[in-house]
């Protein structure tokens, strides 16, 4: 049986202004068959996004049971007038999507790992917080 799991380390949107999903706003031209979805506000949204589609186009059955995601502290900091950080933004698009599209995948502490990154140039502090999830 196979097993899943997606790492990566999620981008930060620039806060320093009041929250526009108009502003933020990209369309990814390879996943117009996914159309409202392929919308996206936040980066790392579309290349989960796309590996989520196409992996099920393939195998409907297909799933990711672990999620890892490196996020800095900036991942939380709130857009100006606001209480809405780029993690709630990330959060939001991806679960609207995967109810959406009904994928099995539960978003929930279960499965969503968030990892902090403290300093990202010191290596050794990032295999420290990793370590402590696997």
């Amino acid at each position: 049986m196979e097993h899943h799991i997606y790492l990566t380390f999620l981008s930060t949107l620039n806060t320093n202004y009041a929250y526009s999903p108009e502003a933020l706003k990209k369309t990814v031209v390879n996943l117009t068959e996914i159309s409202p979805f392929n919308v996206i506000l936040q980066t790392n949204e579309s290349a989960l996004k796309y590996l989520l589609h196409h992996k099920r186009v393939n195998d409907p059955n297909f799933t990711i049971e672990k999620f890892f995601l490196f996020k800095t502290e900036e991942m939380q900091t709130s857009f100006k007038d606001s209480n809405i950080s780029t993690l709630n933004v990330f959060n939001n698009q991806m679960r609207q999507y995967i109810n959406h599209e009904q994928i099995p995948i539960s978003w929930t502490t279960d499965t969503i790992n968030y990892i902090d990154c403290d300093d990202i140039d010191y290596i050794d502090n990032l295999k420290r917080q990793y370590y402590q999830y696997v």
